[in-house]
């Protein structure tokens, strides 16, 4: 999708799409080396990230991934031959910025919820058990309630009063 395609999408004031417009092109030109969608620049600048790298990076770390091997992914090794100290000064202040954390927070709870929905604690697992016993339960007492029902409509002769 190029950009005038994108254009044509924004249902917006067409100064306001120039300007999305111009900020997602700053965003692309700083990201030489990836093709990223279009959509991936938008959430980047929702979280008010300056640089998508940071939302690659985030998502990486909100994956599990170690800080240096996330920072030499989204950042394509840039920065490997530094000087350790400040490399990791700037990896600390990336990782210290609210909208990665934010990123980071997002990308966790969205894993936390796939892995409980996959598996459950003993204790889920004996709560989902015993209501399940209690559903079956309930079940059968109201088959005999209907029953009981059907047995005394039909000693009284199954005569319809209405």
């Amino acid at each position: 999708m190029d950009i005038r395609q994108v254009y044509q999408c924004m249902e917006r004031t067409p100064q306001a799409a120039n300007v999305e417009l111009l900020n997602i092109k700053t965003m692309i030109e700083e990201t030489k080396g990836y093709t990223l969608s279009v959509d991936t620049y938008k959430k980047a600048k929702a979280l008010k990230m300056k640089d998508p790298r940071y939302y690659i990076y985030a998502s990486l770390r909100g994956s599990g991934m170690p800080i240096r091997d996330c920072w030499a992914i989204a950042f394509q090794g840039e920065g490997l031959n530094w000087e350790k100290s400040f490399l990791e000064g700037e990896m600390n202040k990336l990782e210290a910025q609210e909208s990665v954390q934010k990123r980071i927070a997002e990308v966790q709870g969205k894993k936390a919820k796939n892995e409980n929905s996959e598996e459950l604690t003993a204790e889920e697992l004996a709560k989902a058990s015993d209501e399940a016993v209690q559903e079956v339960i309930d079940r059968y007492k109201h088959a005999e309630t209907i029953l009981e029902m059907a047995e005394q409509i039909k000693k009284e002769g199954g005569n319809d009063e209405r």
